[in-house]
């Protein structure tokens, strides 16, 4: 088997059809397609067995609800082919856009990701790059967060995932693809950056991303299973960099959307993943800007750079606003 496609579907009834087509045009013969049923009850259970009937590719998995992390885990266990993409069950693909991937992973046998560009639903097209180029993960592929913060559009290469027991964290419900990517890219030999965009991101209001407060604080404990991870696999390339990447990407979020009294903590456990990583307080931080590094040293020597301070000048701000009205 080539290429495997896992698709998690939760309750995507109104997509869900479209989805699965826009997958099975894709000119593909030795793929298999993966729909995780993650115990949907609006019918989308009962699609998915009849669009299985119809396409021999399909092979349909029904399983209690416990998340999309847990959805993609069990499609991942499923998987026989040489490479892995994963689809979420309410975008597009273009019928082209499979097998431009899958050229460019010829072209580069060494290569264990190659990404391709995607458009959002009524917006314009997102490309990486001009030209189909490679990257090495110690020189820039970890330190853009353009390129870890999704798992769609792209290939895998399965064996990687498999060899190092590279798995979606289930108990983290926001930041899981940058925390999936940030594992695989240090074991990466090579990365492609392939200029082909044919996958459509599809925003909708009720999804998990346009609802991330009560989830947010889990990014923390996600900071600490990054850096276990990290010790555990010495081979890791920019192990390291890729903790503290993390670190920003979790802190910034939940400075904006965690409670306060919940930061402290968060904080916390941000602080013993850097130390676990190698980080002092008086550490260098290459190829982060210097406003994050100073964030990172600040909660290294023991401060939270989340606290009362920020909230203060935030409030500040808003009397300072209101402020003509009361004189007045």
């Amino acid at each position: 088997m080539l290429l495997s496609v896992v698709i998690p579907v939760y309750n995507a009834l109104p997509y869900l059809g479209k989805c699965v087509k826009s997958v099975c045009a894709a000119p593909v013969d030795d793929m298999e397609i993966i729909c995780v049923d993650d115990g949907s009850t609006d019918g989308s259970a009962a699609l998915l067995d009849e669009l299985a009937a119809a396409e021999p590719r399909v092979r349909v998995v029904h399983r209690a609800n416990g998340g999309v992390s847990a959805a993609r885990n069990t499609g991942l266990a499923e998987v026989r082919g040489e490479y892995v993409s994963f689809v979420d069950a309410d975008d597009t693909l273009e019928a082209d856009f499979l097998p431009q991937l899958l050229e460019a992973a010829r072209q580069h046998p060494q290569a264990d990701c190659i990404i391709g560009g995607f458009r959002v639903s009524g917006g314009a097209a997102v490309e990486n790059c001009p030209v189909c180029r490679e990257t090495m993960v110690a020189d820039a592929a970890v330190r853009d967060l353009r390129l870890t913060l999704r798992v769609w559009g792209r290939l895998y290469r399965a064996g990687l995932i498999r060899t190092h027991g590279i798995s979606f964290a289930e108990d983290v419900h926001f930041g899981e693809d940058t925390l999936f990517n940030y594992m695989l890219f240090s074991l990466c030999r090579q990365i492609v950056l392939c200029p082909t965009i044919g996958y459509t991101y599809q925003t909708r209001g009720d999804s998990l991303s346009a609802s991330v407060q009560e989830h947010v604080a889990e990014m923390a404990d996600a900071t600490l299973h990054l850096a276990e991870f990290m010790r555990a696999h010495p081979q890791a390339n920019g192990g390291a960099a890729c903790v503290a990447g993390y670190a920003v990407h979790a802190l910034r979020r939940i400075r904006s959307l965690a409670p306060h009294a919940a930061q402290r903590a968060c904080a916390a456990k941000v602080r013993a993943a850097l130390q676990l990583a190698g980080y002092g307080s008086d550490s260098p931080f290459p190829g982060i800007s210097s406003r994050n590094a100073r964030m990172l040293r600040k909660i290294l020597g023991g401060g939270t750079a989340l606290g009362a301070g920020y909230h203060w000048k935030r409030l500040s701000r808003m009397f300072k606003r209101y402020l003509p009205l009361h004189q007045s």
